[in-house]
């Protein structure tokens, strides 16, 4: 299945990428953000989803997206046609997306850290890779990448760390105090 030209005043006829598009599409963002050629086999595995982002429209709308998208956003694919890219994060977030998809436009590799939006307002920890799509600049792709799980890693670490600092504080004061108490015992014994 190809992608159709996109027409600026109508919605895309078909917003999905299949594997062979997706490969085609990808390698043509030579410097993608992560620095590398995303593969098949990385895409099935990293489970990242990928979004093709009209910028030249107000405001910006996604023109296509993959089945990962549809998996990690909880929507059919055909429901990314034409959506835009507002109702996937919450309005305090505009000002972090406006400034990736302007880097990204101008031909700058992007990354940001952010909370989106599932239908039903689930939220979900995710890490926005960008890159310009089209020449023009009028396209970028977002690699979507799930880090939910990366968030509540780092928040048990901090917290184990949180914890072990507040021991070592804990048997510092506890230690200081017994030496001050031992040397005042022993000033008074002199």
């Amino acid at each position: 299945m190809a992608r159709q030209p996109l027409d600026h005043d109508s919605p895309p006829r078909d917003c999905f990428w299949d594997p062979v598009d997706i490969s085609e599409h990808t390698s043509q963002s030579a410097a993608f953000v992560v620095g590398r050629r995303l593969a098949i086999d990385s895409l099935a595995n990293d489970l990242l989803a990928l979004l093709e982002v009209d910028t030249a429209r107000r405001p910006p709308r996604i023109r296509s997206a993959n089945l990962r998208a549809a998996f990690l956003y909880g929507r059919p694919v055909e429901q990314f046609c034409d959506l835009p890219l507002s109702t996937l994060y919450e309005s305090h977030a505009a000002v972090a997306h406006e400034r990736l998809l302007a880097q990204a436009s101008a031909g700058r590799a992007a990354q940001i850290e952010t909370l989106h939006l599932k239908p039903l307002g689930d939220r979900i920890a995710v890490r926005l890779h960008a890159s310009r799509s089209a020449p023009d600049g009028l396209g970028v792709l977002l690699a979507v990448e799930n880090i939910s799980d990366e968030i509540e890693r780092r928040t048990q670490m901090e917290a184990i760390d949180e914890e072990r600092r507040r021991i070592a504080q804990e048997l510092h004061d506890t230690v200081v105090q017994d030496l001050a108490a031992i040397h005042m015992e022993i000033a008074l014994w002199r």
